[in-house]
């Protein structure tokens, strides 16, 4: 494939990324407010910007790393390095996981004091802080590889499937839990 039928194919699937996601997370937030009471959908959306800060922070920078050295190691098929650097960030980010869960854990009624959250939104937080940055790692992997077909493609489930759920339990009358 060509250098610039390789440009154009990655920009149109990162822009069909963008563009998509951003359109279904408004339809996430349409149904949310639809169906929840205001301080209901300030719960969630607390919830869910606090899981998103500590994958963040969790990351550790990761993120911008991967996507520039697996090409490198690509170009100079040095396969191992890629499996190395891959399994090295994946112990990285599982720890620093564990230590956010365990700091938010050991400060979770302050944390539910100043956040004015109801107690098991913190568990629920930290699993969406793991499902965040594990979505991301895999991302990476993804975008340093160059595979950006599969990186929409999977981007696009994940997001339909956070919809579908959505509104499923939702309409079920499930509330914010």
């Amino acid at each position: 494939m060509s250098l610039t039928r390789k440009m154009f194919s990655n920009s149109v699937y990162l822009f069909l990324d963008l563009l998509i996601v951003n359109f279904l997370g408004l339809f996430f937030w349409f149904f949310t407010g639809r169906f929840l009471l205001p301080n209901e959908v300030g719960i969630v959306s607390t919830s869910i910007n606090l899981a998103l800060l500590l994958s963040s922070l969790s990351l550790l920078g990761f993120q911008g790393v991967l996507p520039k050295l697996i090409p490198e190691y690509l170009e100079k098929k040095r396969y191992k390095k890629i499996v190395s650097l891959t399994r090295f960030t994946l112990k990285v980010l599982l720890t620093s996981n564990l230590i956010l869960i365990l700091v938010l854990f050991l400060f979770y009624s302050k944390l539910q004091t100043i956040l004015k959250l109801p107690p098991y939104t913190i568990a629920i937080s930290s699993a969406m802080l793991l499902l965040f940055t594990f979505s991301t790692f895999f991302g990476c992997i993804m975008w340093g590889f160059q595979n950006m077909r599969m990186f929409f493609t999977t981007d696009l489930i994940g997001t339909v499937l956070k919809l579908v759920v959505t509104i499923l339990l939702l309409v079920l009358g499930f509330g914010y839990i």
